[in-house]
């Protein structure tokens, strides 16, 4: 599995790990070890047709603003979903 530098850090923290001097990991830390060593950043995975879009998410992958995915959904020809909490 392929983690973000930041969940690496913690995870390094948690294991009670330090830098050679004695330095507690955080994000640009473990960034720089991974460029110095060559590995490839973590990739987010393009979000799979069908997955839920935060009205913000939708109004970027249009290009036009988030107002306009607030008009009436059926006035655009868009179906939507209520979910709880935005989730």
């Amino acid at each position: 599995m392929h983690y973000p530098d930041a969940v690496i850090a913690v995870i390094f923290n948690r294991q009670g790990r330090t830098t050679a001097y004695d330095h507690r990991f955080d994000r640009n830390r473990v960034g720089n070890l991974r460029r110095h060593w060559k590995i490839p950043s973590f990739q987010e995975n393009p979000q799979a047709a069908g997955d839920l879009l935060t009205i913000k998410q939708a109004a970027a992958a249009l290009s036009v603003a988030p107002s306009t995915i607030q008009m009436p959904p059926l006035a655009l020809g868009i179906s939507t979903r209520l979910t709880a909490g935005g989730k």
